[in-house]
């Protein structure tokens, strides 16, 4: 039987990818982001296109009856789609702030409120939340708020998992570090602070994404380890990818806390 995924973020990075990848294994998609229906390239491929902004509740809303009015089947909600905005924590403004918010967190628990009768009806299916390691305990300077998130989501997820595990539903995590996205390409953070007093710290930051830039993680091998975590028969808790990713996140547990900030500091030289 031709298996049902609803895939958030399929306009670019890591949620196109997935679509593409189930769509070649034969799967029907259901993929949502604000210009879903721009994708021709998916359309054609037999997917489902949805326009939906997460950050608007009655768009959800809307969006997902109109998927159930469509289909009685799904096995995996994909949350994909992501955004934020990086700076100094003086200087993200509350509206700023509220949309990483919104799209990162409420909007993913809107869509899994809204799939779950569905699922447990039918008494199987996952949800597959793609988090990053800054939820497990990593941070650095100018990304406060979509660590937050991050952090939330993930305490969610967890929460989530204990309450619908009797229900036959798997719930999972993504756990990326560097992705070789729009999101990643995107600051440029001295240009954005340079009349802050950040901009030093900016600077460094816009030298340390660079350095990185040669170990970024392709979105087709992330894609690949959620379609993993979506389609395998004992789906972990956890999916870490990315250079160095469990040394990292080891770090920021293991270590006292000032040695930590010592080490970041002594990197950006701030």
């Amino acid at each position: 039987m031709q298996k049902v995924y609803v895939v958030t973020g399929v306009s670019s990075g890591v949620g196109q990818a997935t679509a593409r990848q189930l769509l070649a294994a034969g799967n029907q998609v259901i993929g949502i982001a604000r210009r879903a229906a721009d994708q021709t390239d998916l359309a054609q491929q037999v997917a489902i296109l949805v326009n939906m902004d997460l950050s608007d509740n009655q768009q959800v809303a809307a969006g997902v009856a109109t998927i159930l009015a469509q289909t009685k089947r799904i096995d995996g909600l994909i949350n994909v789609a992501g955004m934020t905005h990086n700076g100094p924590v003086e200087v993200v403004s509350d509206e700023q702030a509220q949309q990483v918010m919104q799209v990162n967190v409420y909007g993913v628990m809107r869509l899994v409120r809204g799939f779950l009768p569905l699922l447990r009806a039918q008494g199987f299916g996952r949800i597959i939340n793609v988090s990053s390691i800054m939820g497990r305990g990593v941070y650095q300077p100018l990304m406060g708020w979509y660590t937050a998130s991050k952090r939330a989501l993930e305490a969610l997820t967890d929460t989530l998992r204990l309450e619908v595990a009797p229900f036959g539903i798997g719930v999972s995590l993504i756990e990326p570090n560097g992705i070789a996205t729009p999101m990643v390409h995107a600051p440029h953070f001295e240009a954005q602070f340079k009349d802050t007093a950040y901009r030093p710290l900016a600077k460094m930051m816009d030298k340390a994404f660079a350095a990185g830039d040669a170990h970024l993680t392709p979105v087709d091998d992330v894609a690949a380890l959620v379609i993993k975590a979506a389609t395998t028969a004992r789906p972990r808790a956890r999916y870490v990818i990315g250079y160095q990713s469990r040394l990292i996140i080891a770090a920021a547990r293991h270590l006292p806390t000032r040695l930590f900030d010592r080490q970041l500091r002594k990197m950006l030289k701030w």
